[in-house]
């Protein structure tokens, strides 16, 4: 969570918001990608030994976990004071994580911390890493399992929900006052609205055409 940590304080530096409470959690941490956790994705089955097709599909899939992390492996952080609060069955069970994994990690986050806080009428800032995200957006919007697969979130790139009282999205389309917030030229969807992905992406056009 270091770079979400560094992000979050920029963030709220730059809006002049640096009095707002910061809520951390390793319920944010990225997708643990077990044993293949420091090594690059795409070469990672030649330096372990393993099936490449099992790599792929631990990638693409919702359900696959990759091979799991043991205790002597150089980024086990059951070793990480961060992390001694974590029950015995946490720790095991983030040894290594499906995207199905994570989104049963983040969620119960979301339905204590995040969900009573937006009830209070609260805006919530949520700075985590893709998969994790994923995850949250895929409760969020309801996607099925298959089309979560096809969704990509690109890194430092806003991304802004609206909820209705009982925490559904709003859609931007038939929605006045949020959808001319900021000028329409200034955000875009990256995502296919047909899969039922509610969230605007706040920001630089040009990029946001290369994901």
């Amino acid at each position: 969570l270091k770079r979400a940590s560094f992000t979050t304080n920029m963030a709220l530096n730059m809006a002049k918001q640096h009095w707002v409470p910061i809520t951390k959690s390793w319920r944010l941490n990225e997708r643990h990608y077990g044993s293949l956790q420091g090594y690059n994705k795409d070469t990672a089955y030649k330096e372990l030994k393993l099936d490449q097709t099992l790599v792929m599909d631990m990638r693409r899939s919702y359900d696959t976990r990759p091979p799991r992390m043991e205790d002597d492996h150089p980024y086990w952080h059951g070793n990480d004071r961060r992390y001694r609060k974590m029950s015995p069955n946490q720790l095991e069970q983030t040894r290594a994580e499906s995207l199905k994994d994570t989104a049963e990690r983040i969620l119960p986050f979301f339905n204590t911390v995040i969900a009573p806080s937006l009830q209070s009428g609260n805006k919530c800032l949520v700075v985590s890493h893709a998969n994790t995200l994923r995850s949250l957006i895929k409760h969020i919007d309801n996607i099925s399992d298959h089309d979560i697969k096809g969704m990509s979130i690109p890194t430092g790139i806003p991304l802004l929900y609206r909820l209705d009282k009982n925490l559904k999205p709003v859609d931007p389309n038939h929605d006045l006052e949020f959808r001319y917030m900021i000028e329409p030229k200034g955000y875009t969807w990256a995502t296919s609205r047909a899969h039922g992905f509610h969230g605007v992406y706040l920001g630089d056009l040009e990029r946001l055409q290369d994901i």
